[in-house]
């Protein structure tokens, strides 16, 4: 592809689109003498090397939500005790991670993301602790599994069933959770 200069000239500007790069070259049958300067064209090779870096994963176990006051055993609100996280108010558990608005955090159950984890208008999540095995919070440096989050990810493990040597039985009693 040609482009000419305006005024008239003895040189024409031939632009290689595939490698974005121009070369001046005079045009034949003006009387024009001159080379093309490929030196200019000529770059050092680079190399470019870097560490990969762990994810800015906050992980937080069930057994450690159990222990903590306030939280209801809710593992969704738990994570809110982390910096750069807070719930919308006392009656909605959806977390806020660095000032997005509530869509923009999505919460992840063992990979797949959820629409609406919550019940009672978002008062809590879905989840049953004892199903819980640890809760992982993105708030910056999301995996590539999760694309177009714009906030953070709440990510939640469940436990491995499995033979146990004795029966176990927990019980829960809420007048505000059900």
């Amino acid at each position: 592809m040609d482009f000419l200069m305006p005024r008239k000239s003895a040189f024409s500007v031939h632009a290689l689109l595939p490698a974005l790069l121009a070369v001046v070259a005079p045009v034949p049958g003006n009387g024009a003498t001159g080379t093309a300067d490929s030196s200019a064209l000529d770059l050092p090779e680079m190399t470019v090397q870097g560490e990969r870096r762990e994810t800015g994963a906050v992980e937080v176990k069930s057994d450690f939500i159990r222990k903590m006051p306030g939280f209801l055993n809710d593992p969704v609100r738990a994570v809110s005790f982390s910096p750069g996280v807070v719930v919308q108010n006392d009656l909605n558990v959806r977390p806020l991670v660095r000032g997005g608005d509530m869509n923009q955090t999505t919460v992840v159950l063992d990979g797949i993301p959820l629409a609406q984890p919550y019940h009672v208008g978002g008062a809590f999540s879905l989840f049953n602790l004892n199903s819980v095995e640890s809760v992982e919070l993105y708030r910056e440096d999301f995996p590539v599994e999760y694309p177009g989050v714009l906030s953070g990810v709440v990510n939640l493990k469940t436990k491995t069933p499995g033979l146990a040597d004795k029966a176990k039985v927990k019980s829960n009693l809420s007048l505000i959770r059900g």
